[in-house]
């Protein structure tokens, strides 16, 4: 509980920190001057986000688990982890996507975090490849940059290595054994998918895909907003803002998405301003569809869920509320 709280308040002093960059640079106006068409047009480019997003999960889903979603499935699983996103800080939207799976198609739990867990790092593994390539191209080898983008082309290899350590150095404490089984679970898991290299090479582009539709979105949104930005920061934005979906501890990243968003702006030549407003009009737009068709989705898939399911969900709810 303290933590939620902790992470709330954190939260929100990143987002008044946001709000006081771009007030300062005056873009009050610029928001102002978004029209219905530039909403409407980011809208569809969202969905269009979601629906790539929900073929690499239904990909895996077919061809790991032998299980086919529903194709409404495939839009409605992302829009849920956004909505529950907001709602539960703790990874609500990993949570109830995996409850989700589990009640509705009999994936276990393991496997339905393995999935997310797998698609994270394929992301993380791609972001490192074109940081190391613009580190060479810049002539940036020699930078923390670089070390950066080759650590996140070993994060399959890293996780490995925390998995074993995890297996050689625990506490025979019950509880500690229990999360050691489930991590260590987890890591099994990804490792199977890992070795299947064209299930690889078909999520991998799928999340290029994906990447590439964010990518388009953002450049929507300044194109909205009327901000000059190159294509090498929108990238770079894309990449930050999916290195942050694993760690999410307050509701949707508030705050922390902007300023990290505005941080990866600034570095590859834009301003800090341009790249924060950038992420505030997407994240309207995410805020838009997640509560529009949210709870929705909710409501139309309760008949799934078991009493208790609900009951421990709501606890969550209550505990980041308090």
């Amino acid at each position: 509980m303290r933590k939620n709280v902790i992470g709330i308040i954190f939260g929100l002093a990143c987002f008044v920190v946001a709000l006081s960059i771009i007030g300062r640079n005056n873009y009050q106006d610029v928001i102002q001057a978004i029209t219905w068409q530039d909403l409407g047009v980011a809208v569809a480019i969202n969905i269009l986000l979601s629906f790539v997003s929900g073929c690499r999960i239904a990909y895996l889903t077919g061809s790991i688990y032998k299980t086919r979603l529903r194709l409404v499935d495939y839009l409605a699983i992302p829009l849920l982890i956004k909505f529950w996103g907001y709602l539960i800080p703790m990874k609500g939207g990993l949570v109830f996507s995996t409850l989700f799976l589990k009640m509705k198609y009999n994936i276990k739990a393991a496997q339905g975090v393995s999935l997310a867990l797998y698609s994270y790092l394929i992301s993380v593994v791609l972001a490192g490849i074109w940081g190391l390539y613009y580190s060479v191209t810049k002539g940036m080898l020699i930078s923390l940059f670089s070390v950066i983008s080759i650590l996140f082309i070993l994060s399959p290899l890293l996780l490995t290595l925390s998995a074993r350590l995890l297996s050689a150095f625990s506490p025979q404490a019950p509880a500690f054994q229990e999360i050691k089984k489930i991590l260590l679970s987890i890591n099994k898991n990804c490792a199977t998918l890992s070795r299947n290299l064209a299930s690889t090479f078909i999520v991998a582009s799928l999340t290029v895909g994906h990447i590439l539709a964010r990518v388009l979105l953002y450049y929507w949104a300044a194109r909205a907003c009327q901000i000059p930005i190159s294509f090498a920061a929108l990238l770079a934005m894309s990449f930050m803002i999916t290195f942050t979906t694993i760690f999410r501890l307050i509701p949707g990243n508030l705050g922390v998405d902007e300023l990290l968003g505005g941080s990866a702006a600034a570095l590859f030549g834009s301003s800090m301003a341009n790249g924060i407003t950038i992420v505030l009009f997407v994240r309207f737009v995410h805020v838009l569809l997640a509560f529009g068709l949210g709870p929705i989705l909710t409501a139309q898939n309760m008949k799934y869920f078991k009493a208790a399911t609900l009951r421990s969900m709501w606890d969550r709810i209550k505990t980041a509320e308090t």
